[in-house]
């Protein structure tokens, strides 16, 4: 796997291996019912605005957020 310079928290670079790691399946599955509970709160607020496709976008949002968040702090 080909190593990638980037910023600790620290500020300074460091080599990661990025990719080299799968989500944590549980740490993923508990993101996207956080993400759904989000959604469901959203849906309640915003009744009329709310259209299927509005809720298909912030679905597939929130799936990618929680992959990558999955991904990145396992």
């Amino acid at each position: 796997m080909e190593k990638v310079a980037e910023l600790n928290p620290e500020g300074s670079l460091q080599k990661g291996n990025h990719g080299s790691s799968s989500a944590d399946p549980v740490f993923l599955f508990l993101l996207q019912l956080l993400g759904d509970i989000l959604i469901i709160v959203l849906a309640s607020h915003f009744t009329k605005d709310f259209t299927p496709a509005c809720q298909f976008a912030w679905q597939k949002l929130v799936g990618v957020v929680a992959h990558a968040l999955a991904r990145r702090y396992h």
